[in-house]
């Protein structure tokens, strides 16, 4: 009788160590999801960081001031005009 009790348990065991392992392989692999998505987004941010310091360095603040109000702000020059493209469904 104790020989059963003690398979049982030790099948449990093995069951419930099983179960874990296959737990942690889904989340190791979610969480390496995660680091590649967030290792993608840091390097465009530091596409956007490089462009910008490239920026500022080799054009002059005016270059820079008009780029910044283009984009930023939608600024343009009295008397441009200035076309938009306009995807219909």
């Amino acid at each position: 009788m104790k020989s059963y009790i003690l398979r049982f348990a030790l099948l449990a065991f093995a069951v419930y160590l099983v179960i874990n392992c296959v737990q942690l392989q889904v989340e190791l692999v979610n969480e390496k999801q995660t680091l590649k998505e967030q290792q993608q987004e840091n390097s465009e941010i530091e596409l956007e960081i490089e462009r910008l310091s490239n920026l500022i360095e080799t054009g002059n603040d005016r270059d820079f001031i008009e780029d910044a109000a283009r984009e930023r702000l939608g600024f343009v020059f009295p008397n441009e005009e200035v076309y938009k493209s306009v995807t219909g469904k």
